[in-house]
């Protein structure tokens, strides 16, 4: 059974700031089904020579993950 604290934890994690924040999540959220098709305004985000700005897709990406 999930931990309610890290659970908690996770959902706080500053990742709207940091692209090893974005790396970090994605590790820890890799075996939730359908990652592949949530995780792709996040994977935009960690692309060389993109711009990191968290716009509201992202955050519902964010979102969804944790909630699952």
């Amino acid at each position: 059974m999930l931990d309610p604290l890290k659970i908690k934890a996770l959902a706080n994690l500053l990742i709207h700031v940091y692209v090893t924040n974005v790396y970090a999540f994605l590790g820890l959220t890799r075996y939730i089904k359908g990652h592949a098709k949530i995780v792709v305004p996040l994977i935009e985000l960690t692309k060389r020579d993109v711009v990191f700005k968290w716009v509201p897709i992202c955050q519902g990406a964010f979102e969804t993950l944790t909630k699952a």
